[in-house]
């Protein structure tokens, strides 16, 4: 009986809150202006930037700039970019979806609506009913959106394909590449150009390891997308058997289980997996030589920050997220299974194919492949084992042995 008196009661005060959380804000404070942004760390870095241009221009300047978003990335954005932040709202997005933590969720919306901003900016290109769940609760009745379910950027991208056919891929890119996607965007809801040519992150000094540094990124947002890590515990063991490097494991808690399996294969290896923040990951992959990683977050932090890097990819969002824009990042290496490769002048066949997920297999990427660009990228840079022959002479012999 007191169980159902409970939930009765919490019931009702849901009811209640949800009630006013629905209703407008009356009285918005002027030139205030929330941006909710909500989805994962690449994501963020690949918009991070127009934060300063939107504080910049002349639209928005003098506007207290509040931003709503996924925790997950916190410390990198308050690490970089606090200075043009009035105020950060951050949002674990398991607890708030658990039913059970009812109070979190309420909690959090209230703090959102108490805020009473003039403005709610969402600058995603896909409306989930996550976006939309926040939007109708926040009661702010100015809305800086796109139309932008994925049913409709779906619709855009074969539109270009049907009536372009005969414009290059890099054409494509220029226009669909997410990092230009958000700046042509940005300058639309500005009204002003921005001089913004790729992600970058300030702060950092300009130095590499002396000593040489590799660093292995085997995580990913989903398991399709992931080169298995026996895969990368083999290729660890080819570079060490060719060059004095040091490797670096770098991940979250849940790539713990795929570094182990990789150390399994070369035992030397340093496992940083959990044991580092953004901004720690972020210096990291600044001051190494190479970064070889999964299309995943750390390939855009490689992109701001100048390193070289191998991504290896099946093709999800294809031309959306890779490869990498010559005139962004020529130092972004994408390698594909070989049937991506070798059909790339109908590229808008893997664009349209892989606009929700890619279905190809990461397996069919091999170490060997991976392995010769890697010799080819460090060829020369530092002494290796046998300083008498190049990487690419060494890689040679491993593959053909």
């Amino acid at each position: 009986m007191l169980t159902e008196i409970k939930l009765f009661f919490r019931n009702a005060l849901i009811k209640v809150v949800e009630f006013y959380l629905k209703a407008p804000v009356l009285f918005p404070k002027r030139n205030t202006l929330l941006i909710l942004r909500l989805d994962e760390i690449g994501d963020y870095v690949l918009f991070r930037n127009f934060i300063e241009h939107i504080k910049l221009s002349d639209k928005y300047k003098g506007y207290k700039i509040f931003l709503a978003g996924n925790e997950r990335w916190k410390d990198l954005a308050e690490e970089f970019d606090g200075k043009y932040i009035d105020g950060f709202i951050w949002i674990n997005l398991k607890e708030f979806k658990s039913r059970a933590n009812w109070w979190y969720r309420l909690k959090n919306l209230l703090k959102l609506k108490s805020m009473k901003c003039e403005y709610l900016f969402i600058p995603n290109d896909t409306f989930s009913e996550k976006i939309k769940y926040f939007m109708d609760r926040i009661g702010i009745k100015k809305v800086i959106k796109k139309e932008n379910d994925s049913v409709y950027l779906q619709r855009e991208i074969t539109d270009f394909l049907n009536e372009k056919k005969k414009l290059s891929f890099a054409d494509y890119q220029e226009t669909f590449f997410q990092f230009y996607r958000n700046k042509k965007y940005i300058e639309k809801v500005t009204e002003s150009i921005s001089n913004i040519k790729k992600p970058y992150f300030n702060k950092i000094e300009n130095k590499k390891s002396s000593y040489g540094r590799i660093v292995i990124f085997p995580g990913a947002g989903h398991d399709s997308r992931t080169w298995p890590a026996e895969n990368f515990g083999e290729l660890c063991k080819k570079i060490k058997e060719i060059a004095e490097y040091e490797i670096i494991i770098c991940g979250d808690i849940l790539d713990k289980e795929k570094a182990v399996k990789i150390k399994q294969k070369e035992n030397s290896i340093v496992d940083l997996t959990s044991k580092t923040s953004l901004p720690d990951l972020v210096k990291i992959i600044k001051e190494s030589d190479l970064l070889i990683s999964n299309e995943t977050s750390a390939v855009h932090i490689a992109a701001s920050v100048n390193t070289k890097t191998i991504c290896l990819s099946n093709g999800n969002h294809f031309g959306r997220f890779n490869p990498y824009p010559d005139k962004c990042a020529d130092f972004i290496y994408t390698i594909y299974p070989d049937e991506i490769t070798s059909g790339m002048n109908d590229y808008g066949k893997f664009v349209k194919d892989s606009i929700i997920i890619s279905d190809i297999s990461m397996k069919k990427i091999s170490v060997e492949k991976v392995i010769e660009k890697v010799s080819e990228l460090l060829s020369g840079s530092i002494s290796g084992k046998n300083p008498s022959e190049t990487l690419s002479n060494q890689a040679t012999k491993i593959r053909t042995s």
